[in-house]
Order: C-alpha cells, then sequence, then structure tokens
C-alpha cells in the first residue's frame, strides 16, 4: 500500500468499526473475543466525546484500550488551557498526519497533541509531541519531529498537563508543564538546527515583559544552637530574557547605613532588629530590597533534636531611586514578628512587602547571576546631583 493511502484506509475502517460498536452499545450484543468488548466499552464510554472519529485509526490498530480514553480526556482538558497546537480529537491535517505517522512508527505511541511550527526561523517546521500509550494508559512521553524528518525522544513517561509557545526577542521557545508537587512552572525547549535542548532557565512561571519567577527550594530555615543550618523552604527568584540569553536579578550587598539613607530605611531596620538579628541586606536591580535576619527566641525542634532558631527575610520594595528621592515601601507597615509567624496575610509577589521563611540567597542559578552594581544615596548625591528625601 502505497504511503499516501493508508490514513485514508484506516479513516474509512475505523469509521465502520466505530458505527458497528455504536450500533451494540444500543442493545445489540455480538458474541465475540474480549478485544471486541473492549472495544464496545471505548464507546459505550465516550461516545459523547466530540472527535471520535478522528482516533477511529487507531481503535482499528488496536492502539487504544479503555484507560486510553480517559488520557485523551485528560489532553482534552489540557489543551483547552492554551489552545496552542493540534489535538488529534480536533483532527491533524496532512503534513501533521505525517507527523504522527513517524512518531507511530519510532514509538509505538499514538500522537495526542502536537505543535508544529517554525521555531528557530530556518523556514522549516519542527513538532513538540505528546505521544501517549493508549492501549495501558501509562503516561504521555514528549517527542520532537525535525523539519529533516528525524525525531527524537525528550522525555520518558510523566503526568504532562500543557504545552504552549513563548515569542521572546525573535525568539520561539516550547513550554510544556508536568503535574506535581515538585515540578512548579514551565519547562522550556528552544530549537538549534534539527535539535530540541533544554533552555538555560527551567521550572519557572512567566510573569510577561519578557521576565520569570522560580519557586526554589532551600535548606535554612532553622539556625541550629550546634552549628550549621536546616529545614526546608521556598523563596522566589527573579529572571528576564533578551537577546544575551536568561539572567537572573542576584543581590548585591549593601551595608546598614546605606540602606538607612532610604528613607523609612531606619524605621523598617529598627523593626526588624526587634525581632532578632540583622544577617545580610542585599540590592537587587529589579526594585527590592532583602533583609535576612535570626530571630532571637530559641524553640525545641524535635525533628533536628535541639534549640533552633527561625531564620527569616523581609522583602521591601524600593518605591523610587535618584532624582525622585530614595525611597523604601513602609505604607501601613504591619509588625514584623506578626509576619515572621505568619498572622499576617499579603501578597508575597516581586513587588510586595513580607517575610519569607530563611535567609534569603544572594543567586539561585549561578551560571545565570547578573549582580548589579549598587550606587548608594550618598554617591548619588555626591556626583552632583540635587534632590532628597
Amino acid at each position: 500500500m502505497e504511503k499516501g493511502k493508508k490514513y485514508p484506509v484506516l479513516m474509512a475502517a475505523g469509521i465502520l468499526l466505530t458505527g458497528a460498536l455504536l450500533f451494540s452499545s444500543c442493545g445489540k450484543k455480538e458474541q465475540g473475543s474480549d478485544m471486541e468488548k473492549d472495544k464496545t466499552e471505548i464507546v459505550q464510554k465516550e461516545q459523547e466525546m466530540v472527535g471520535l472519529e478522528n482516533i477511529a485509526p487507531y481503535i482499528a490498530l488496536e492502539k487504544i484500550g479503555e484507560s486510553g480514553m480517559t488520557q485523551l480526556k485528560e489532553m482534552k482538558e489540557g489543551y483547552e488551557r492554551t489552545g496552542e497546537g493540534s489535538l488529534i480529537l480536533n483532527g491533524f491535517d496532512g503534513k501533521e498526519q505525517a507527523v504522527a505517522k513517524r512518531i507511530l512508527d519510532a514509538s509505538d505511541r499514538v500522537a495526542c497533541w502536537m505543535i508544529y511550527r517554525d521555531f528557530d526561523g530556518d523556514g522549516g517546521k519542527e513538532a513538540f509531541v505528546y505521544a501517549c500509550d493508549l492501549v495501558s494508559g501509562k503516561g504521555t512521553e514528549l517527542w520532537f519531529a525535525a523539519a529533516d524528518g528525524t525525531v527524537q525522544k525528550l522525555l520518558e513517561a510523566n503526568t504532562y498537563r500543557t504545552q504552549n509557545i513563548l515569542e521572546l526577542s525573535g525568539k520561539t521557545f516550547y513550554l510544556y508543564t508536568i503535574e506535581g508537587a515538585y515540578a512548579k512552572g514551565d519547562f522550556m525547549y528552544e530549537v538549534e538546527g534539527n535539535m530540541a535542548k533544554p533552555s538555560a532557565l527551567q521550572m519557572a512561571s512567566y510573569l510577561g515583559d519578557g521576565k520569570f519567577a522560580a519557586d526554589c527550594s532551600g535548606d535554612n530555615a532553622f539556625s541550629l544552637e550546634a552549628g550549621g543550618d536546616a529545614g526546608s523552604c521556598w523563596r522566589n527568584y527573579y529572571y528576564y530574557y533578551d537577546e544575551n540569553g536568561f539572567h537572573e536579578y542576584s543581590g548585591s550587598l549593601v551595608t546598614e547605613e546605606e540602606f538607612c539613607q532610604y528613607e523609612n530605611g531606619s524605621e523598617i531596620l529598627d523593626a526588624v532588629k526587634e525581632c532578632g538579628n540583622v544577617e545580610e541586606i542585599y540590592y537587587f536591580a529589579d526594585g527590592r530590597m532583602i533583609v535576612n535576619y535570626v530571630e532571637d527566641g530559641v524553640i525545641l525542634d524535635e525533628l533536628y533534636g535541639g534549640m533552633v532558631r527561625r531564620n527569616h527575610y523581609l522583602q521591601v520594595p524600593i518605591l523610587s531611586e535618584g532624582e525622585d528621592g530614595f525611597v523604601l515601601a513602609a505604607e501601613g507597615f504591619p509588625d514584623i514578628r506578626l509576619m515572621g509567624q505568619g498572622q499576617w496575610e499579603g501578597e508575597r509577589g516581586e513587588h510586595d512587602l513580607f517575610v519569607g521563611d530563611g535567609n534569603y540567597q544572594p543567586f539561585f542559578r549561578e551560571e545565570l547571576a547578573q549582580y548589579p552594581v549598587y550606587q548608594s544615596p550618598l554617591e548619588y548625591y555626591r556626583e552632583g546631583y540635587s534632590g532628597g528625601f
């Protein structure tokens, strides 16, 4: 059979098979093998699913079982969140069918959702594909189909949920998500030639305007009296993308004196010192200061088998710098101790005032770190600028 003729023939066979199964589900139950029974149960369970006719070829090839239909419904829910690419239930066009055939031949899996476009701007189209074992329903693999006809398995089976694209500074990135407690944010790939490779930034949520936030873990929620730090905690770090790649907003050390040169700085620092000892202060170019401190009081923590002090960081937004004055946010400033105990409810975004658990490090991904050149208010005015608080 010619290559171009295979799908129409299978489609016709699948439609006939589907019609027969629908007929049997209306009361006429024929005696047959367990396989035929399984196929009947598939249609009985999913006959309301829009696009069932588009998977008929795979039913005919015995590539879809009852658990696979459940997987398809979950895939459809993920697709509806982004609406990007093509879903098998909605039907693939001729070129997408050719990609699906390549994936089936290479993996014995069904291409269920693909994003097919020119990712690297060379005029040829590539595809990122969620390929499923719809017989067992055991997970989804991520595959890449290059413009030269080759295919590449990128990731083993997992609980992938959505996929999308992101265009930044003239470059197109592929994004996907995994459902799981330790898989927060988007994972990204970029295309170079006929290969897909992970981008330098992973597990980060896109904030818009070329900026990202990554929820990163640490192990310094407590300072142990016996020495060292312990205890898991989560903190947001922030990134941006330009024509030179991904960069992290990393922190430069400032002194307490420099911090207090900002309007509201002395009052904020005094409030922190009422709760504990100030450890470090960092300045970040995305408009915030971080004050790390350790609580005065010690508590017994049975998990770590001794006395510990709680580590915290205070994030303070910078309202203005330069000719408009140097001002830190302090409007409606709450009690620092209550914030540290989680009794003060508020937003915890990039430009919010809040207390977090653990000490905040000046960088999380050292290979992406970009440290700002910090200029204190006194240096700013000493260089000949006018203005004040």
